[in-house]
């Protein structure tokens, strides 16, 4: 999924829905990367709000 996501130029973030005790993967296990968050953050300083 990360390559996909690369090849499309998306954002890779971590997850934190998770629900239950019979998962293979536990809480908090993918997080977002630093380099992701902070160009999340420079993208969207300025944004404007569209009223749709």
């Amino acid at each position: 999924m990360k390559d996909l996501a690369s090849n499309l130029g998306l954002f890779v973030t971590g997850s934190s829905d998770y629900h239950g005790d019979n998962k293979s993967v536990g809480l908090g296990r993918f997080t977002t990367d630093r380099d992701a968050f902070e160009d999340l953050l420079d993208r969207a300083h300025g944004a404007e709000v569209v009223d749709g």
